[in-house]
């Protein structure tokens, strides 16, 4: 080392200390910015904080009530709010917590209690029709019926190389009309159930159901 150098060295202790100083005028600036925006947030809001946020692992109090800011605590507060957004912590003025966590639990739970979507609100309150209509049986029979004509097609695709479903054999030709009867009478019974029969219009199901139904109607019975 040259003993002519005069120029003072940091150890790495001053180092340390410079470091730490300028990332803390760094995090208080940032912090202010933070502050202020909030406060002008809260302002537009007609929500206007008390304070401004705190660092340290300390206490307000808001009346009789003591909101911790202490970040730790703060954590363990949102893990037992069931999720309900940070800015509700974040707020210290109580009232303004208040109105916040109302506003998001009412969005949360909005959804949930919407009406869901029921046909048969459209249908008759009496007669047997709309009894059948409305039953358990006559849903899992249908879909039992869907089932074994997915099968029937997957079997016709490969085996039956007639395009005039009667030029084929008479397997296909039954099982043919055996389907379209069953999804024409199930597209009939679920017509009759309706009230007012234009409201069949406003239920997309019933609409594609008989959409299909028409073009096998047109492909089996109606010749070409």
């Amino acid at each position: 080392m040259d003993s002519g150098d005069k120029t003072p060295r940091m150890d790495f202790s001053d180092f340390t200390n410079v470091m730490c100083q300028k990332l803390e005028t760094m995090f208080t600036q940032h912090e202010a910015r933070v502050n202020e925006l909030l406060q002008n947030h809260f302002r537009q809001g007609g929500l206007v904080e008390e304070r401004s946020f705190d660092r340290t692992c300390t206490s307000h109090w808001h009346g009789r009530r003591k909101l911790p800011t202490c970040p730790a605590k703060m954590a363990s507060l949102r893990d037992a709010g069931d999720g309900i957004a940070d800015t509700v912590f974040q707020t210290s003025n109580l009232a303004a917590r208040k109105r916040l966590f109302n506003t998001q639990k009412i969005q949360e739970v909005a959804p949930v209690d919407q009406e869901l979507y029921d046909v048969t609100k459209f249908y008759h309150t009496s007669g047997k029709i709309q009894q059948v209509v409305r039953s358990d049986r006559f849903a899992n029979l249908t879909l039992f019926v869907i089932a074994l004509n997915a099968i029937y097609m997957g079997i016709e695709a490969d085996n039956n190389k007639e395009d005039n479903v009667y030029k084929s054999h008479t397997f296909y030709i039954v099982c043919e009309n055996v389907f379209a009867l069953v999804f024409t009478t199930e597209i009939f019974l679920r017509f009759l159930a309706f009230k007012r029969k234009r409201n069949c219009l406003l239920d997309a199901w019933f609409m594609f159901d008989g959409f299909l139904v028409a073009l096998m109607i047109v492909d089996i019975w109606i010749p070409a």
